[in-house]
């Protein structure tokens, strides 16, 4: 076994995953915090907030459902102690239902940037291929781009991850590092090359987080120069 083989594969996935989660709930909070401070109105009370924290609450109760995770609650109406909430029954013991908590919690991060990539790729680059983009090909789509950025702005705010997610999230992390353990462990044994093409997966998964993070930047100081 290599342990720089390993660090590439099971360790860049998981540690990539908590890191990029972590920074877009601390940009997206700070994001919010600045207009919630501005409007003296909480997040679940100002309507450019809404669209971003239904897709975020509805992300979380389909993935968890994709997972077994029992719905017991789902509300998007602000309460003291959040903008929107929906809860869930598990059994414990289950290794489906925890590795659900890991993907449900962090369901809002992957599943609005994986929208807002493929959605940006269609506005700027509608006749080029995945490996083709370059900013030396840029083709606009104006009417897209002009929705995809309206879109981006009001899907930003769905990304703050809470406190509670990033508790699920780590109840599932023990069983996540033995699946992966166990994936690392099978393609080591039976299908080295593979691990290669781990690596390049995440090479490119960590190029995908910069462009959000990137994005999200963008709107944090765009709101900051609103609110001064």
């Amino acid at each position: 076994m290599s342990w720089t083989s390993l660090a590439q594969t099971v360790g860049a996935s998981l540690g990539g995953s908590y890191l990029f989660s972590w920074l877009m709930a601390v940009i997206a909070g700070n994001t919010t915090q600045q207009l919630v401070n501005r409007t003296g109105r909480s997040n679940g009370q100002l309507w450019f907030m809404k669209p971003g924290i239904l897709v975020h609450e509805a992300l979380h109760a389909v993935v968890g459902l994709v997972f077994g995770l029992h719905i017991t609650a789902f509300s998007l109406r602000p309460t003291a102690d959040s903008a929107a909430h929906v809860s869930f029954r598990y059994a414990s013991h289950s290794w489906r239902a925890r590795l659900g908590l890991f993907f449900s919690a962090s369901a809002p991060v992957w599943g609005i940037s994986a929208t807002l990539l493929l959605l940006g790729k269609r506005a700027w680059w509608p006749q080029q291929a995945w490996a083709a983009i370059s900013p030396h090909n840029l083709a606009p789509d104006w009417p897209w781009v002009a929705g995809w950025a309206l879109l981006t702005v009001m899907l930003t705010f769905g990304l703050a991850l809470s406190h509670q997610d990033l508790v699920n999230m780590w109840r599932g992390t023990p069983f996540l590092v033995v699946l992966l353990g166990l994936a690392y462990a099978v393609l080591a044994w039976l299908a080295p090359a593979a691990l290669a093409g781990w690596w390049r997966v995440n090479q490119l998964a960590g190029g995908f987080a910069l462009v959000m993070l990137a994005l999200s930047v963008v709107v944090n100081r765009l709101v900051t120069w609103l609110v001064a």
